[in-house]
């Protein structure tokens, strides 16, 4: 093979493989890449089942899958669109990317009786602070209640600046599955079954009036150099459901047998 030949065989190959890593995002979107590579990956890494109506992906465009669908035995969530206006390329990179993204009509049914539905958000970036719009409506045993998040908060050192508002109406706890403590216990388990209150943040100044069934809170904190303060008297009252004192007891830690009160006084300060 002369050296021409092989000029031209390597450019051949270069070219094929240009074309093939230029069309990855376009590939991924296909019918038979879903139902050979994208639902297999994800029901190996979380299990249940997955299915995915329609899915577009770009190199330099916005990243948009739509009527997904994943259930367990006993969990079912679905939602109509999700959009992410970045580039498919970031998802090479390890590192977090922050870019707009928007969902519609999310959908959560952990139980029969416990639904999230409707629920839509939008997340933007822009001028040095992340905007929030969400809102949806739950329903617990035929009782209906609602979230909505709305505000922005800069990520930057001017975070004082920020304001944001939260709602909480009948909101099934369940929703709430982080885990806790070094036992990795559901925060859910530490709460009653609705939540109910709000909670604003403007000028560094977070207020929250909230109640469950295991007790309530009414209090501000004011972020300040190296700590926090109480811009007004406040109280914290909780009882720790039975199931959480023996779940932590059974861990080897420490549990609140008996109710417990804060009195937050005003004008004090915490490092």
């Amino acid at each position: 093979m002369t050296i021409k030949r092989l000029i031209y065989f390597f450019s051949a190959i270069i070219f094929c493989l240009f074309l093939l890593v230029a069309s990855l995002p376009t590939i991924l979107s296909t019918k038979w890449a879903q139902t050979n590579y994208n639902v297999p990956m994800i029901e190996n890494s979380y299990g249940g089942r997955i299915s995915i109506g329609e899915a577009s992906f770009s190199w330099l465009g916005s990243q948009k899958i739509k009527n997904f669908r994943w259930n367990d035995t006993q969990t079912e969530i679905e939602f109509q669109s999700l959009s992410l206006d970045a580039p498919f390329y970031i998802f090479l990179y390890s590192r977090t990317v922050l870019h707009p993204a928007k969902l519609e009509n999310l959908n959560i049914h952990l139980s029969d009786q416990i639904h999230l539905e409707g629920f839509d958000g939008d997340i933007m970036f822009k001028e040095g602070a992340i905007h929030l719009l969400v809102n949806g409506i739950t329903t617990q045993n035929e009782l209906e209640g609602k979230l909505e998040i709305s505000g922005q908060i800069p990520f930057s050192n001017q975070f004082p600046q920020g304001k944001l508002t939260a709602k909480m109406e009948n909101f099934p706890s369940r929703f709430l599955i982080i885990p806790v403590t070094p036992a990795k216990i559901p925060l859910y388990e530490f709460l009653g079954q609705e939540l109910n209150g709000t909670l604003t943040y403007e000028n560094g100044v977070i207020d929250v009036i909230a109640a469950t069934t295991q007790g309530s809170a009414d209090f501000s904190i004011q972020f300040v150099d190296n700590g926090v303060t109480f811009p007004r008297d406040g109280k914290i009252s909780y009882k720790m459901p039975e199931k959480a004192v023996k779940q932590l007891e059974h861990a080897g830690l420490i549990a609140l047998h008996s109710p417990l009160t804060l009195q937050l006084v005003k004008g004090e300060y915490i490092y």
